[in-house]
């Protein structure tokens, strides 16, 4: 059985030998862009940086950062006219989250205006079935 363990480049590399100091140039650079990224979303406010600094940097980034702003869903698209029951009034000036939805309540409204207030109580899962062809609609 092969056991695998993770070493730091300073374990496989001498600090004399040229792969070591490449490599330490990249961590730098990747670090660097790290950290300017990171100081952008400081100044958007977008981050707030704790007073603890982080340990054994050499330009020091804080030891956590406190998410100020989280990016907001898009909004629900518009209300759409259409010829609604009185039953399904409301339906009009509803802000619908997403298409399915929508056409899952416009096809209740198809289906209340064809059969009306006197039907039997069926399971939802039977009613949505009839309604929309999935079972697990509602």
């Amino acid at each position: 059985m092969q056991v695998r363990k993770r070493v730091g480049a300073q374990c496989v590399l001498s600090p004399d030998d040229q792969g070591y100091q490449k490599a330490r140039a990249i961590s730098a650079g990747r670090f660097a862009r790290l950290k300017e990224a990171i100081d952008v979303l400081v100044a958007d406010g977008t981050l707030e940086p704790s007073k603890a600094l982080a340990p054994l940097q050499r330009d020091p980034l804080a030891k956590s950062y406190l998410i100020r702003r989280v990016a907001q869903p898009p909004p629900p698209p518009p209300a759409r006219s259409h010829p609604w029951l009185p039953l399904m009034a409301w339906c009009a000036t509803w802000r619908w989250p997403n298409e399915e939805t929508y056409g899952h309540v416009v096809a209740v409204n198809r289906w209340l205006a064809r059969h009306g207030d006197g039907v039997a109580v069926v399971p939802v899962r039977e009613r949505s079935l009839e309604i929309t062809g999935d079972d697990k609609a509602f």
